[in-house]
């Protein structure tokens, strides 16, 4: 089991009364012929809340780019910090599984929210200046839109990652990413080296009361 290292001012300054500090185990995707890592979440999509509640995008959502290339990562012992157990395997299959299965829901979901806005009845344009709300049409159309730009966001995201045609072409091991969160301020941070990473996503996805009760449990 590989623990990501991190620096002494880091876990002075984001650990103990500054933050809670826990493992997360990650999926580190290093694309073919390319120094970056791509951390793929394979734990924390199980507290996603709300509206991502149930999506099969949380993970790819709630993944990151590492700050340092592949060479300048290095190890740690687990050290006191609890360990969140992955909920998947975790592995080169694993990631690409979701990835395919993710990109094959939102064709889907494009499609449909396509054929919804085509049947949708137009309303004559002299009667949407009276009208107090958004037609029918419209809002179809935002849906139709708002999926087309959700599958951009994850054709972008997931081609970083090395994924082209089906295939993942990069080396993945599973690693554990040391996380401070901290409870006053509900902001989230990845320790990698000397690096604070802020994890907006993690932020806007996750249920941190069931997470903080897992960790402290």
């Amino acid at each position: 089991m590989s623990f990501i290292g991190f620096s002494e001012s880091l876990e002075s300054k984001y650990c103990g009364k500054s933050g809670l500090c826990f493992w997360v185990e990650y999926a580190a995707v290093n694309p073919i012929g390319e120094g970056a890592v791509y951390f793929f979440d394979c734990t924390l999509y199980k507290y996603a809340r709300g509206d991502y509640t149930g999506r099969p995008d949380a993970r790819i959502l709630l993944s990151f780019r590492s700050p340092v290339s592949i060479n300048s990562l290095y190890y740690s012992p687990q050290g006191v910090y609890p360990r969140l157990k992955a909920t998947s395997k975790c592995d080169k299959s694993d990631v690409e599984e979701c990835i395919a299965s993710v990109l094959n829901a939102i064709d889907v979901a494009v499609e449909k929210a396509r054929e919804y806005y085509e049947k949708s009845p137009k309303t004559p344009r002299w009667l949407r200046f009276l009208l107090p709300v958004r037609d029918a049409r419209s809002e179809a159309r935002g849906v139709y839109y708002g999926f087309l730009t959700r599958k951009r966001l994850l054709l972008e995201i997931t081609s970083l990652m090395g994924y082209r045609e089906g295939y993942l072409e990069a080396l993945v091991k599973p690693s554990n990413i040391l996380l401070s969160y901290n409870t006053k301020k509900r902001e989230i941070y990845a320790l990698i080296g000397d690096n604070p990473v802020k994890l907006e996503a993690h932020r806007k996805i996750l249920d941190f009361n069931q997470l903080t009760l897992d960790i402290e449990n």
